[in-house]
């Protein structure tokens, strides 16, 4: 478990992943590790505060 600023930095104007792993990976890992980070690359952290919320609808659907 580690929040997102323990496992990436800004670089200049690029978030940059940094996992570390508790041990080495086994070959068979290698790919799927491969994808996640391939995945993450195209996800980029905001400094900007969010939050979620819930309008109250009429009909009291939510």
């Amino acid at each position: 478990d580690a929040c997102i600023s323990e496992v990436g930095a800004v670089e200049g104007d690029r978030w940059s992943w940094r996992l570390n792993w508790r041990r080495r990976l086994f070959q068979w890992e290698v790919e799927s590790v491969s994808q996640l980070l391939a995945s993450l690359d195209s996800f980029s952290p905001s400094l900007v505060l969010d939050k979620w919320w819930w309008n109250f609808a009429p009909d009291g659907i939510f």
